[in-house]
């Protein structure tokens, strides 16, 4: 990524505040997630967080790894990345989220952040 202004990085949040189910939507938040990530747009934090929540878990996915990037001592981050397990069964995801949690240098750590799964 080549441009990390506040400008770009301020239309990367608001493409994230689009909600609307479309594919093409969807597809244009998982790539402003994605890019965030890459920017370490450590002040796109607060609207990544509710990407954990989404239904489409490819978001979610890109949620994960945007936060991972960009790297937080905030616990509640971390929080959100050990919950982002509920309702996405799938094991790409769980890979994803796990590879996120192994690496993140929170806090809380990986070990007190990730649940057992039964």
């Amino acid at each position: 990524m080549n441009f990390p202004t506040e400008q770009s990085i301020q239309s990367l949040i608001r493409a994230l505040e689009q909600t609307d189910p479309a594919l093409d939507n969807r597809i244009v938040r998982r790539k402003s997630l994605e890019s965030l990530g890459r920017l370490q747009a450590s002040q796109a934090l607060p609207f990544i967080r509710p990407c954990l929540a989404e239904k489409d878990k490819f978001t979610v996915e890109n949620a994960v790894w945007a936060i991972g990037e960009i790297g937080t001592q905030d616990a509640r981050a971390a929080r959100g990345k050990s919950t982002a397990f509920a309702g996405h069964p799938s094991c790409k995801t769980y890979r994803v989220i796990i590879q996120t949690l192994a690496n993140a240098s929170t806090s809380t750590g990986p070990s007190r952040s990730i649940r057992p799964l039964y």
